[in-house]
């Protein structure tokens, strides 16, 4: 005679009188335990009523007295395993969801309709091939129509086959096919097969034009934001401003400052000062508008404009706050006292710069100059037939032990 089978894997917990099993390890689900199984614990037995998930059991008023994390078996006796009880109990759910209100019968896709033999009022059949739904009302199905999701198919093709749903656009509108029946070769706007989904809109009024056309920067000028919004080309840097804030003009700067211009085209335009300054090397301070793309560190130029080969140059500095550019004069030509500057930049001269103009006067170590260009062995090798003239303009010979000795002091 074949034994009961049972089940036993992990441990469980019930209290004293208590109605819940709690197991660790348990996989109580499925087959492995099913109400009307009974479970042991030692000596005392007691029936499954419940299992709620794989690690919680519901049981009668327990009697054993309180266990926690003991072994135990399960003897698989329950009613539910004998054959065909499931079966009827899966057969009584699905007969209990035929019975609820909104409940879908599907239509096969070689009907028209659903049976007319099927059914309750209140109860619906989808064709889910076609999208055509109908309701069970007063004893019979009533078409509802169809209800199928969009599918956009792009722009129209005169040779694709179209059905319900599908979305295809023509001239800049949306179209959707709404004809039962499927189809190809009907174009839109056909309304037997189509219908306006979305339709392109009319052209619209010409906008407000956004800027005004550029003009030279003034003051005491009223600059608006538009549209058209003002826009200046500043006098003197040649930039060219967008006016973000409305405003009476005052000092073009101040109203920089403000937040009133946003910067919109930076010239390359160079700085120009009527500061009255001397040529000469050190630091040298010009008035400059703001604006100019100068960076510190930028080597300028400072010419005459009316006299432009008279100039100064060196690293400068530039704030355009305080508007000026502050040079530390290195390089000079000419000499004067000039108030019509204007700047251009420059490279940097390379290490031994000489100015053709200064005759070698720029020379930092002249002895040793002379020592390179080879100049006291020039006296040496012209010692025989040299005359000197002296102050009384009388020409007197030198022995030649007295002309070496002054060559080598030379040296």
């Amino acid at each position: 005679m074949t034994a009961l089978t049972s089940y036993s894997t992990g441990t469980i917990s019930v209290a004293a009188n208590g109605t819940a099993v709690t197991g660790v390890g348990t996989i109580w689900s499925g087959t492995n335990v099913r109400p009307g199984d009974i479970l042991q614990i030692g000596n005392f037995q007691t029936i499954i009523t419940d299992v709620t998930d794989p690690t919680h059991l519901v049981i009668p008023p327990w009697g054993g007295g309180a266990q926690a994390g003991v072994a135990y078996v399960v003897w698989r006796v329950s009613q539910q395993r004998i054959a065909g009880a499931q079966a009827m109990a899966d057969v009584s759910t699905l007969v209990a969801a035929l019975n609820t209100t909104g409940f879908f019968w599907f239509v096969d896709v070689s009907l028209a309709a659903p049976d007319p033999s099927l059914g309750s009022d209140g109860q619906y059949a989808l064709q889910p091939t076609t999208g055509k739904m109908w309701v069970h009302a007063t004893g019979v199905w009533t078409y509802l129509g169809i209800y199928k999701g969009f599918s956009f198919r792009g722009a129209y093709d005169n040779a694709a086959t179209y059905s319900v749903g599908d979305v295809q656009t023509t001239a800049g509108t949306s179209y959707v096919w709404i004809n039962p029946a499927q189809g190809s070769g009907h174009p839109a706007p056909d309304m037997t097969y189509w219908q306006v989904l979305a339709a392109k809109g009319d052209k619209g009024d010409t906008g407000a034009v956004p800027w005004s056309n550029t003009t030279t920067w003034a003051t005491a000028t009223n600059y608006v934001v538009g549209p058209p919004a003002s826009v200046v080309v500043h006098p003197l840097n040649k930039n060219i401003y967008l006016c973000i804030v409305p405003h009476l003009s005052g000092a073009f700067a101040a109203d920089l400052a403000a937040g009133k211009w946003l910067l919109i085209g930076q010239s390359a335009t160079e700085a120009t000062s009527g500061t009255a300054l001397a040529i000469g090397a050190g630091s040298k301070v010009f008035s400059a508008v703001t604006g100019f793309s100068y960076q510190n560190g930028v080597r300028l130029r400072a010419s005459s404009n009316g006299s432009p080969t008279n100039w100064m140059e060196g690293v400068c500095l530039y704030d355009p706050a305080a508007q000026v550019i502050t040079m530390t004069v290195d390089r000079t030509a000419g000499a004067g006292t000039f108030a019509d500057w204007n700047f251009n930049r420059v490279g940097q001269p390379g290490a031994g710069d000489l100015s053709s103009a200064n005759n070698l006067a720029d020379l930092p170590n002249k002895p040793l100059a002379r020592v390179n260009l080879g100049i006291p062995g020039v006296l040496r090798g012209y010692i025989s037939g040299l005359t000197i003239r002296l102050r009384d303009h009388q020409p007197r010979s030198i022995s030649r032990p007295a002309l070496l000795r002054t060559a080598r002091r030379l040296t």
